[in-house]
């Protein structure tokens, strides 16, 4: 993980290779841009270093393959590769920004494989970077690295149980530090080192210790034996006085200098928020930024967690999603009535998986059921088809026609359309190894770019595709050619002289969507929505914003086609007439009113979904942890006061049968929720349990008890 310097933006290096841009600057942490991963990837550190020429923020990471990458932000791909000259990298780490450097240079420091730390320089205004220095010395592999706040010098742990200070100018050695030998006399690796203000170090080891050290002297100054196993990873906060230690017993440790002698640490307490070993933590914000400091923590359960440093041991911490790497899911419908076929399209990695949905049993409807209980089915699941994408990169986006009979995938590289040929019928018998449906790539002139969505467009052969280069491209299956071009409009850029990260950061589209009657389509990027004609095949105009300024993170258009309702990440809706691109009555009543259990639905907004009813008003947002249903026909339920009593369990405001906007929380994280029909939806979710049996094992256990 890595943070901006403002820390408005946040970087998470997933173990597929994917990276995730988050943005804390909204009121909910943001996901904003997502770099799918590759086969064999192999991240082990991620830093973010400014452009002085433009203001901008460059995203760079290091691997186990000895390359070091900067990435294109706007293409979601390498931009530049370059060899470390020293094998695999271990750890990566930015050069403090000095405030009287007027050089227009970066420095990045890579600990290698060959025991070397590589000096490389980062030149603003030009892309990549060279190999300037080399510090040599070092026993073993070089594990960790890091600078010292005021960038004179660098320090890095290595494999023998050795730690190395460099003057970085002149890469002559200046201090070496020997951790000793391990338990039964066994080499110690150190696996972290921390260079706080002022002259102290911090090492974590194999052996579960963090100590203190005067990097005068190479003195140790405080040793502390709380963790069981190795400590991977650890985190200052911005005045010095605070660091945290975690590793493989995935326990986070909290040390606080009590007073200012150099030997005044004191252990204050240890929390264990993660069930896997804690890989990377992080410390963003605080200081001289607008934001409060936060500890931000990965594990190898795959949740990102983070807290407030003044609250660590006050409260607990909320994670970023609780769905990270959420597959791709779609839907469709071939048919109506009781032939309809539902169909079900996943993605995930490098894989595509067709399924056609259970069949519910038809009851009647002089059918009563009370709320919660399971519907019988009369026909299960059934697996139709799996497809294998070419090349080692990830699915970055895909998309199912509203009939079923065309699907689109895209990577970093292309997009591609296929046909679903065979009849996915009841009466086929389908299931394991009885599928009669074959996939078969759709011939269209020329290479389709990458793209961040793509849309097939209801009553027509037309698909779609909102390419990462700011352009709208429709594409006749029929004919087999691209037949028109809208571009995206940009959003005005501040004019401050030094922005946030997170505004310069090129924001993806968010959500896209086509309307029913095949007329429009809509874009959402950052805090806009943008409409094109698909009649005259132009840009028709931007709705206006919402009262709040967070990112746009779902939209829909109602089934007549009339409307277009949007929510954002703080899940505040509004929806608006499509053809005068203005507020719709709903909203200038309503929308600076709605319930406060909608604005705080836990989770953040993932996808709106309208009732296919003809002159239906309704919707349901849906967030990884519930689901609210709307009726834009009605008022908000809003109670001028508290719900009367009654006896048993009250039920809590916004969860009562009946009332609109009423939300209902979920015990596992929802992928998708969709409707199928106007009497039927779907709604896949996960138990975590289930999640958590895929990871590998901890390295260390904490047997309770013992």
């Amino acid at each position: 993980m890595a943070a901006t310097g403002d820390g408005s933006a946040l970087a998470v290096g997933r173990e597929g290779g994917a990276i995730e841009v988050w943005d804390a600057e909204a009121h909910r942490w943001n996901c904003c841009l997502v770099i799918p991963g590759r086969d064999e990837a192999s991240l082990s550190s991620l830093v973010w270093v400014r452009d002085s020429s433009d203001g901008s923020w460059r995203l760079f990471s290091s691997g186990l393959d000895g390359n070091l990458c900067e990435w294109d932000l706007v293409n979601r791909q390498p931009s530049h590769t370059m060899d470390s000259y020293g094998g695999a990298i271990w750890a990566l780490a930015v050069a403090p920004e000095a405030p009287d450097d007027e050089g227009g240079e970066s420095h990045l420091a890579l600990a290698c494989d060959s025991g070397s730390v590589q000096i490389f320089c980062v030149e603003s205004g030009s892309g990549g970077a060279y190999l300037k220095r080399t510090c040599t010395g070092g026993s073993g592999r070089a594990l960790c690295v890091c600078w010292h706040p005021e960038g004179h010098s660098i320090v890095a742990g290595h494999s023998g149980g050795t730690v190395h200070v460099w003057d970085w100018k002149t890469g002559r050695e200046t201090l070496c530090l020997r951790c000793g030998p391990g338990p039964r006399g066994t080499k110690l690796a150190v696996w972290s080192v921390l260079a706080l203000p002022g002259h102290t170090l911090v090492t974590g080891d194999s052996s579960g210790r963090v100590v203190f050290w005067d990097g005068r002297f190479g003195t140790q100054v405080k040793s502390f034996k709380i963790h069981e196993a190795d400590v991977m990873a650890m985190a200052g906060s911005a005045d010095g006085r605070s660091v945290f230690a975690s590793g493989a017993d995935v326990q986070i440790a909290l040390f606080r200098q009590m007073d200012q002698r150099q030997g005044g640490w004191t252990f204050i307490e240890s929390r264990r928020p993660h069930s896997h070993d804690v890989r990377s933590l992080i410390t963003t914000g605080g200081g001289d930024t607008k934001f409060e400091e936060r500890l931000v923590s990965g594990s190898q359960d795959a949740r990102v967690l983070q807290i407030a440093v003044t609250r660590f041991n006050k409260a607990n911490p909320t994670a970023l999603t609780v769905a990270p790497e959420a597959p791709i899911i779609c839907t469709a419908a071939q048919g109506k009535g009781d032939d309809q076929v539902n169909l079900m399209l996943t993605a995930s990695g490098r894989q595509l998986d067709l399924w056609r949905l259970a069949r519910p049993v038809r009851l009647g409807k002089r059918w009563r059921c009370s709320e919660g209980d399971a519907v019988d089915v009369a026909a299960v699941p059934a697996h139709l088809a799996r497809i294998d994408a070419a090349g080692p990169w990830h699915i970055a986006c895909a998309a199912l026609a509203p009939d079923g009979r065309l699907l689109a995938i895209s990577d970093c590289k292309r997009t591609r359309v296929m046909q679903i040929d065979g009849d996915c019928g009841w009466d086929q018998g389908m299931g394991e190894g009885g599928s009669k449906v074959v996939v078969k790539r759709c011939r269209v002139e020329g290479k389709l770019p990458s793209a961040d969505r793509v849309v097939f467009v209801p009553g027509s052969d037309l698909v779609a595709i909102a390419t990462r280069t700011g352009s709208v491209l429709l594409v006749d299956l029929d004919e087999g050619a691209v037949v028109g071009t809208m571009a995206l409009q940009e959003a005005p850029r501040p004019k401050i002289s030094m922005p946030l990260a997170s505004r310069t950061i090129p924001r993806g589209v968010q959500a896209f969507k086509a309307s029913p009657n095949g007329r429009w389509i809509a874009a959402a990027i950052g805090l806009r929505v943008q409409l094109f004609n698909l009649d005259s095949r132009k840009h028709h105009g931007v709705l206006p914003p919402l009262s709040d300024s967070v990112p746009i993170a779902a939209l829909c258009f109602s089934n007549c086609s009339k409307h277009c309702i949007v929510a954002n990440a703080r899940n505040r809706v509004g929806i608006y007439d499509v053809c005068t691109l203005t507020p719709s009555s709903w909203m200038l009543s309503h929308g600076g009113a709605l319930p406060k259990w909608l604005l705080n639905m836990p989770g953040q907004a993932m996808d709106l979904s309208c009732h296919p009813g003809r002159e239906a008003r309704d919707v349901v947002l849906h967030t990884p942890k519930a689901f609210c249903h709307i009726d834009f026909s009605r008022p908000p339920a809003i109670p001028d006061g508290p719900p009367p009593r009654a006896p048993g369990p009250a039920a809590p405001a916004g969860s009562r049968a009946g009332e609109n906007c009423r939300v209902i929380t979920l015990a596992n994280p929802c992928l998708h929720w969709s409707f199928l029909s106007p009497d039927s939806a779907v709604l896949v979710e996960v138990p975590w349990a289930d999640v958590a049996r895929g990871f590998l094992p901890p390295v260390y256990r904490h047997r309770y008890g013992a």
